[in-house]
């Protein structure tokens, strides 16, 4: 029995959230083939379970470093983009044409758009846009993510009508809120609640986990502002690879933390959820799914979302009172 995974290889957290759901499919039986991009195939170089890794070309938002996503961006990189969609349709054509796959796992890839009419393959995708529009109806985001929820938009409608099943992993999952064929689960994380070590009287030891993205900031910015008491581990793009180039499993350096702060990306909230961390964020620019995603750490009490500016006084707040971050931690629910 054999399974394609489409995953999206821009940043990390699309290959981190798939990854417990591919070693599950793997224990049960399956042969798991996975195509994907960029950090993706990075990702998965290391790991024992694809039985073969196709590459495909990457998708990105046309932006680097802290400029954040921007309108010039995305119409600059919309030629290339097209041309890049259009191989790794091709691709998966070829790959659908020559075996036979029980279903199509795929997450934040749309080649299904293409390929559902041709080919009788249950596709099965995990997304969280629903819960990112949902943020937005309650609150209205501010003007520099609207180019961004656009695209937001189009992948609300793409998951609520084109792939079979679409799993909405979210914190505060209520099964009551799926619609259709989108259902609500649980967030997805590669760790167990049996790896949480016990609460820091006083935590100092910060971990720095920035997107693995050229949209990632720069994490010295953020560590010099950090109070001399604290120990700092900051992990990049560097010293997060293998010398093969593929990017190491880093589920030590998270476990030992006290505090994380990251980029508002839903993998590594995930991740600190699942391990109880208290967790500051910090959105990239433009970019509406991290605003959301900010909307919701601060809403569930878990943590606080932070900038430059104000970077100091949220890690401070955090620091005195992470036992109450910690406590509203534990009310949530995990799939793991």
């Amino acid at each position: 029995m054999k399974v394609l995974a489409l995953v999206n290889g821009f940043g990390l957290g699309n290959a981190t959230r798939c990854e417990p759901v591919l070693a599950e499919l793997t224990r049960r039986g399956f042969q798991v083939e996975i195509a994907t991009s960029g950090n993706g195939l990075a990702y998965f170089r290391g790991r024992p379970y694809p039985k073969h890794l196709i590459p495909l070309r990457r998708l990105d938002y046309g932006s680097s470093g802290d400029e954040g996503i921007s309108p010039f961006g995305l119409l600059k990189a919309a030629p290339r983009q097209v041309s890049n969609l259009a191989s790794n349709v091709a691709t998966v054509f070829k790959l659908l044409s020559r075996t036979h796959y029980e279903f199509v796992l795929a997450d934040s890839d749309y080649s299904a758009f293409f390929f559902k009419p041709f080919f009788d393959v249950p596709v099965i995708a995990l997304n969280n846009s629903s819960s990112v529009i949902r943020e937005c109806r309650n609150v209205a985001p501010p003007p520099s993510v609207w180019p961004q929820l656009f695209i937001e938009l189009l992948d609300y409608l793409f998951h609520r009508f084109v792939p079979d099943l679409t799993l909405s992993p979210t914190p505060d999952v209520d099964f009551e809120r799926s619609q259709g064929s989108t259902i609500e689960i649980p967030l997805l994380s590669r760790f167990r609640r049996s790896e949480i070590s016990q609460a820091p009287t006083q935590p100092n030891r910060v971990l720095f986990i920035f997107s693995a993205s050229e949209l990632g900031h720069d994490p010295r910015q953020f560590i010099g502002l950090c109070p001399p008491d604290m120990e700092i581990l900051s992990l990049t793009a560097e010293n997060r690879s293998n010398p093969d180039g593929s990017i190491r499993d880093v589920a030590a350096e998270i476990a030992s933390a006290d505090i994380v702060v990251s980029n508002a990306g839903l993998g590594t909230i995930s991740d600190a959820i699942a391990l109880e961390k208290p967790i500051l964020v910090v959105p990239i620019a433009g970019h509406c799914e991290q605003w959301a995603n900010g909307r919701l750490v601060e809403r569930l009490g878990i943590g606080e979302v932070a900038s430059l500016s104000d970077f100091q006084e949220k890690l401070s707040k955090v620091r005195r009172d992470h036992l109450g971050y910690r406590q509203a931690l534990t009310r949530l629910r995990l799939l793991n």
